[in-house]
């Protein structure tokens, strides 16, 4: 039998630190007061897209490079005495207004108001606790905040999910530096 060159060695060797593991990550954002980290259990490294603008050329359609687009993000929270939730909840009712929909200076008022967004982050970690990679989500805001099931049949925590958009990410390495940061702020600056 002829050797395919394959050797489970190299693959092992390959894999820097063993491989990164879902279990090491951590969210930041700042939201003083409240154990909003720590509830996180579950998060995703972000997404992104770059559109296709097709273009026909005789009777042949070129695809092109189009505008990129930012995924939702999704984190799930485990919910204790729902103060995070309320905390969410009452995030939404500020940007988008009141429940008969009034608005006023404190809810949902029609000019953007900087606390209405916030910055918030999600990193990859090591073994040993250290960031490798950190992306960090500008002017993020709850879109969407699930349901919690409740079931007498049911053991374990409630958790619900809470869907983020945001404007763009910002990808930054262990070592500080920004990749592709000039680019997309010299972007928006022109914008």
């Amino acid at each position: 039998m002829a050797s395919s060159g394959f050797n489970v060695n190299d693959i092992k060797t390959a894999l820097v630190d063993g491989g990164a593991r879902p279990t090491l990550f951590e969210i930041g954002g700042s939201f003083e007061g409240t154990n909003f980290l720590l509830h996180c259990r579950a998060a995703s490294l972000p997404g992104t897209n770059i559109n296709v603008i097709p273009v026909n050329y005789r009777g042949r359609a070129i695809k092109l490079p189009g505008v990129r687009t930012y995924d939702v993000w999704n984190t799930t929270f485990l919910n204790d005495d729902g103060e995070i939730r309320h905390l969410l909840i009452q995030w939404m009712r500020q940007m988008a207004g009141m429940i008969d929909g009034a608005r006023s200076a404190t809810y949902g008022p029609y000019n953007k108001d900087v606390s209405d967004y916030r910055d918030l982050s999600v990193s990859q970690l090591t073994k040993e606790g250290k960031k490798t990679i950190t992306y960090k989500l500008i002017q993020a805001w709850p879109v969407n905040i699930s349901d919690i099931a409740l079931d007498w049949g049911t053991e374990g925590f409630q958790e619900f999910t809470v869907t983020w958009r945001y404007d763009y990410f910002l990808e930054t390495t262990d070592d500080g530096n920004a990749a592709g940061e000039g680019d997309i702020i010299a972007a928006v600056a022109t914008a």
